[in-house]
């Protein structure tokens, strides 16, 4: 399904482009255009076949454990909630900071893409008018740019990951720690425990 919407958007997007030609298209670099039309569309893969179903699957298999937990030990389900809430949040806070960034990455990329498609379209002119050296570091330039940016970007994704691992960690800890202690209490049997944290860590 998701590749199918990915090729219908690259068909309309074409469709969209055509009658814009030939005063749009002159305006906009060849890269800029190439990027949208291929690595852009590409992109949306990630929301409609990595986000949108594991997000309903989460929701709902997350509501059904929560209500088992709760059944079983409520203390370990409320528990949760917070670990929970900052295991959502964290990758919402990561796109708040990040978007601009990811803005950056992606402007600078069409640039390396248009300069990389202007410069083979034009390699006669190039030679022909001694500018291939000059060329050859503008396209340098622009790459080692767009390096740096991806690592900032990557450094970025890395620590929100590092968070996420960091809250499932100590969620654990206190799902079983807290396990433990009801079942010393009395509350839980303690052949529950097992079942209970394997319960906890479906969720998180």
């Amino acid at each position: 399904l998701a590749y199918g919407v990915l090729a219908s958007l690259r068909v309309d997007a074409y469709a969209r482009l055509e009658p814009l030609a030939p005063a749009y298209t002159l305006k906009k670099r060849s890269g800029d255009l190439v990027a949208m039309m291929m690595a852009d569309i590409e992109t949306l893969e990630v929301y409609f076949a990595h986000t949108i179903v594991p997000a309903m699957v989460m929701l709902l298999l997350s509501s059904a454990i929560l209500a088992m937990l709760s059944s079983l030990a409520w203390p370990v389900a409320l528990l949760l909630v917070p670990f929970l809430i900052l295991i959502i949040g964290l990758p919402f806070l990561g796109r708040y900071w990040g978007d601009p960034l990811a803005h950056r990455v992606h402007g600078q990329r069409g640039l390396v893409n248009a300069h990389m498609v202007d410069s083979i379209q034009g390699m006669r002119e190039l030679v022909s008018f001694g500018r291939g050296r000059a060329r050859a570091d503008e396209i340098h330039a622009g790459s080692v740019e767009l390096g740096a940016l991806q690592a900032r970007n990557g450094r970025l994704s890395s620590a929100v990951g590092g968070g996420t691992e960091m809250v499932l960690v100590f969620g654990g800890l206190a799902v079983l720690s807290t396990a433990a202690g009801l079942a010393v209490g009395g509350i839980i049997e303690r052949y529950q425990i097992p079942l209970i944290v394997v319960l906890s860590f479906s969720v998180l």
